[in-house]
């Protein structure tokens, strides 16, 4: 396959930041709006909305120059700079916010969708970790990015590539509307067992100072044992999962526990608490958990979801939490009957959200296997 060596520059009509501090303060945002992003916002290589701030629509007149369209590629300025993220029909003008950067490509020159699968691969991103290594506080900016190199078949075969990955995209994108959607379903089953008490039988209830008689509040310490997780750098390639505080990082050929477990972030991203079942390794930025008594994790893992950790935060240049603060907490443990019963009921969506994430996993890696074959030309592909 002929390919045209090239830069991010070249094929770009434009690079920008966006709006600096002095432009969008935090008192600017509000609980309705237009979505700004940030760089917590990008998550395996798309926009996540579970955090995403929101700002008025005076303020995104104030700040036409930064909406989002389709096609257009963002990368944070902090962090995990070789990570970004493609805008969307579903994203088109959003705000591209403070710490971000906007990559708007010329249609006439490349796919936009093509230069966004090649960003992930290592010919680019190491062009981006090698202009940022050494710095005490790794920063992006418009002139690192212009000079990321890029290897470019012709618009027909890149057309050709966009469709062939594209595919596999929008079945995991359906999967993940599902998996919000059980999710959701499960949290709402929760609320109303367990934050309005109209659980099965609570007509007929004893209730003592206002909680069912034998439920009680403890602390996350007395029905968790809280463990630290482990570094993953001598752990090679496999198929378990490894967790970071945003999500899993990649599969491993160990594992560091079997079985149900609350997953707490220690350092970074803390209000990201996760339910982990099965053969999994956490790394050391994460807290694992061991239950103390049954049927007790996904009962945490919701109550857990419900705080705002990053008010608890015990760090100064990063966001920490510690098992001292965890003891802290505390969370309503029902009697082992509701326990068992909020188990039964829930058993069904936990299982089809298990079988939505496996399959999300097999199509990523098979698209995964798929991309650096295509884009190297090792697959040939005919227009």
């Amino acid at each position: 396959m002929k390919v045209q060596e090239t830069t991010l520059g070249a094929v770009a009509s434009n690079i920008q930041t966006g709006p600096f501090g002095s432009q969008l303060h935090s008192s600017d945002y509000s609980d309705e709006g237009t979505p700004v992003i940030m760089p917590q916002d990008i998550v395996d290589w798309k926009i996540s909305e579970q955090k995403i701030a929101r700002v008025s629509e005076e303020h995104v007149q104030r700040l036409q120059r930064h909406k989002t369209n389709e096609g257009d590629i963002i990368y944070p300025r902090r962090g995990d700079l070789a990570k970004c993220a493609y805008i969307t029909d579903n994203e088109t003008d959003w705000l591209c916010g403070t710490g971000c950067l906007k990559v708007t490509i010329d249609e006439a020159r490349a796919n936009s969708k093509y230069v966004y699968y090649h960003l992930q691969q290592p010919y680019s991103t190491s062009c981006i970790e090698l202009a940022t290594v050494g710095s005490t506080m790794p920063n992006l900016n418009t002139s690192i990015l212009s000079k990321v190199k890029l290897r470019l078949p012709s618009i027909d075969i890149q057309n050709k590539v966009v469709d062939i990955l594209s595919q596999y995209d929008e079945l995991i994108e359906v999967n993940r509307r599902r998996i919000a959607i059980l999710e959701e379903m499960a949290m709402r089953t929760y609320r109303e067992w367990f934050v309005f008490f109209r659980f099965p039988g609570h007509e007929t209830t004893e209730f003592v100072d206002g909680l069912p008689k034998g439920w009680k509040y403890r602390s996350v310490t007395d029905i968790l044992q809280i463990l630290y997780g482990k570094d993953h750098k001598l752990v090679y390639d496999g198929l378990f999962p490894i967790y970071g505080s945003g999500g899993i990082m990649r599969y491993g050929n160990e594992y560091l526990y079997e079985g149900e477990s609350v997953l707490i972030p220690r350092k970074g991203t803390l209000n990201n608490i996760i339910l982990a079942d099965g053969k999994f390794w956490c790394i050391d930025t994460m807290f694992y958990s061991i239950p103390k008594i049954p049927k007790i994790c996904k009962l945490a893992f919701f109550q857990l979801k419900a705080f705002d950790m990053e008010v608890f935060n015990s760090g100064t240049a990063l966001p920490s939490m510690t098992i001292k603060i965890l003891s802290c907490l505390k969370l309503l443990v029902p009697d082992e009957k509701y326990r068992t019963l909020f188990e039964q009921s829930i058993s069904a969506i936990f299982n089809e959200l298990t079988y939505l994430k496996k399959l999300n996993v097999t199509l990523q890696q098979m698209r995964d296997r798929l991309l650096p074959q295509l884009m190297s030309g090792q697959l040939e592909v005919t227009p």
